[in-house]
């Protein structure tokens, strides 16, 4: 999903409820947050949104990898991965049939 999806799919939602948004307004709303949540996770290294999910910076040490085909050794280095875990309504919501 793109951001211009999003910008949509807020957009009609909000029609829905009765409410007028510009989309440009939006777009740069959105863009806002996504940048605070990059920021705020590189610098504390945790988001949490309740019912929502957790984001959290994890570091993997250097490894030594290898290539499936070749069998040849490669070394991998340390670096910083983000995970997330769904919270509660997320779940919920997700697994209603």
């Amino acid at each position: 999903m793109t951001k211009k999806e999003i910008i949509e799919i807020v957009t009609r939602w909000m029609i829905e409820k009765g409410e007028r948004i510009d989309k440009n307004h939006l777009r740069g709303v959105i863009e806002c947050v996504l940048e605070a949540f990059i920021d705020l996770l590189a610098s504390d290294g945790r988001i949490e949104i309740r019912g929502f999910g957790i984001f959290k910076i994890k570091k993997t040490p250097a490894r030594v990898g290898r290539n499936p085909v070749t069998k040849e050794e490669a070394k991998v280095p340390a670096r910083n991965i983000v995970q997330f875990k769904a919270g509660r309504y997320m779940i919920d919501a997700v697994n209603r049939e």
